[in-house]
C-alpha cells in the first residue's frame, strides 16, 4: 500500500484526502495546527524543519500541496504571509523532499489566477497573473517544476462543492451564497466552475500520468451572477434579482476560464456543472 501526504485540509485538501483513501492509499493529512480528533497532523509549511520532520516520518509516495493562502483578499491584506505560505512553503516542500532523496510524485495545486483574462487558457499560454495571489502561485509553480522531482501542476477554475469534514453541517448553497444575498454580485465575469470531487478525482488520476501542467474546468461558461442564481435555483431558493447585479466597468479579472482539453484527451472527463449541482443540492 502506498503512502500519500496531503498538505492543507481546506475544501480541496479534504476532498483529495478522501479520494486517495478510497483508492487504497494510506493518507496522512496535515494542517498548520494539529487536530487529533480528525487525525490531522500538524505541519507548518513556512518552517522547513517542520516540513522535513513530516516528510521523514510519512515517507510519502505522493505529496499533494493544497496548503495555500487561497483568498485574493487575504493575500492583499497580508502580502508577506501570502508569499511565505505560497512561495516559501512550496520551496520548503521541494527542498525537504530532495534532502531525503524522495522519489515521490509532487502535485502542486494552482489556479486560473496565473492566467487571468486569457479566455479558455491552455497549458501552453503565457502566464499573466494580475493579482498577488496569482503571482505567488506562479512562483510556486516555477519552484516545483524546476526541481529534480517528478511533479504535476494542476490549475483549476473556480471550485465549488461541500466540505467533507469541517463545516459538514453546512449546506452546500450556504458555502456558495453565504452573505451574497445581501450584496452585489458581478454579472460580467466569465468563469467555467468545476466541482470539488472532479478536482480530487483529477489529482488521483494524474499521479499515474506524465509529469507536467494540466488544466481542469467545467463544461459551462457563465458569470458569477448567473452561477449564484443557478445554485439557488437548483436548491429551490429565491434567486437574486437584477437589482443586486453589479457590472464591473473595467480592470482585471473579468475572464477566468481554462481549457481542459489536454486532461480530457487522456480520458478524464469531469461531470457536467448541472449534474454536480444536483448531486450537491440539499
Amino acid at each position: 500500500m502506498k503512502n500519500a501526504l496531503v498538505i492543507g485540509q481546506g475544501l480541496v485538501g479534504q476532498a483529495v484526502s478522501s479520494e486517495l483513501a478510497e483508492k487504497g492509499f494510506t493518507v496522512a493529512s496535515t494542517v498548520t495546527n494539529e487536530v487529533p480528533e480528525l487525525g490531522w497532523i500538524g505541519l507548518d509549511l513556512t518552517q522547513r524543519s517542520s516540513v522535513l520532520a513530516v516528510i521523514s516520518s510519512v515517507r510519502p509516495d505522493i505529496v499533494v500541496n493544497t496548503g495555500q493562502v487561497s483568498s485574493f483578499a487575504r493575500c492583499e491584506e497580508a502580502p508577506d504571509r501570502a508569499r511565505e505560505v505560497n512561495v516559501t512553503g512550496a520551496e520548503n516542500l521541494v527542498r525537504a523532499l530532495e534532502s531525503v532523496n524522495s522519489t515521490a510524485r509532487l502535485v502542486q495545486l494552482s489556479s486560473v489566477s496565473v492566467l487571468e483574462d486569457t479566455p479558455n487558457a491552455k497549458e501552453c499560454d503565457a502566464p499573466s497573473p494580475n493579482s498577488l495571489y496569482g503571482e505567488t502561485l506562479l512562483k510556486a509553480e516555477s519552484i516545483v517544476q524546476e526541481s529534480d522531482l517528478e511533479t504535476t501542476v494542476l490549475r483549476s477554475t473556480h471550485i465549488f462543492g461541500p466540505w467533507k469534514k469541517r463545516k459538514r453541517n453546512e449546506r452546500f448553497y450556504d458555502l456558495i451564497l453565504g452573505q451574497k444575498l445581501n450584496s452585489k454580485i458581478v454579472n460580467n465575469t466569465e468563469m467555467n466552475p468545476v466541482g470539488i470531487d472532479d478536482v480530487a478525482r483529477a489529482i488521483s488520476f494524474l499521479v499515474n500520468q506524465a509529469a507536467g501542467i494540466y488544466h481542469i474546468s467545467g463544461d459551462e461558461t457563465l458569470s458569477h451572477f448567473d452561477f449564484v442564481n443557478l445554485v439557488a435555483k437548483t436548491n429551490r431558493l429565491a434567486q437574486i434579482g437584477d437589482d443586486q447585479a453589479h457590472t464591473r466597468s473595467g480592470g482585471n479579472g473579468l475572464i477566468s476560464t481554462l481549457d481542459s482539453g489536454l486532461l480530457r484527451s487522456l480520458g478524464f472527463n469531469p461531470h457536467t456543472l448541472r449534474s454536480r449541482l444536483q448531486e450537491y443540492a440539499v
